[in-house]
């Protein structure tokens, strides 16, 4: 991630840009790479909430993938992130 983002400083802000991508975050917690998916979290706080072309926000991945070590870790950010609606 870090590597990535030394060649573009901006490359988080780009994605923010697309009207309704998969963030990197989404493809972290589709994924359940916890670790990885707190780091873009801390990093970008407005990806938790953004929703793909599906309607789902990062939560909602993870939670369909039963990936709940992810779900536990995003909730400590934000607890109200299962109640974002898509």
């Amino acid at each position: 991630l870090y590597s990535s983002i030394e060649g573009d400083e901006d490359l988080l802000d780009h994605v923010s840009e697309r009207p309704f991508p998969n963030t990197p975050l989404h493809y972290a917690a589709d994924k359940g790479k916890t670790k990885v998916a707190m780091e873009i979290a801390t990093l970008k706080p407005l990806f938790t909430q953004k929703l793909n072309r599906c309607g789902d926000s990062p939560m909602h991945l993870a939670l369909r993938k039963k990936h709940y070590r992810t779900v536990r870790a995003l909730m400590t950010l934000d607890p109200e992130l299962i109640r974002v609606h898509g």
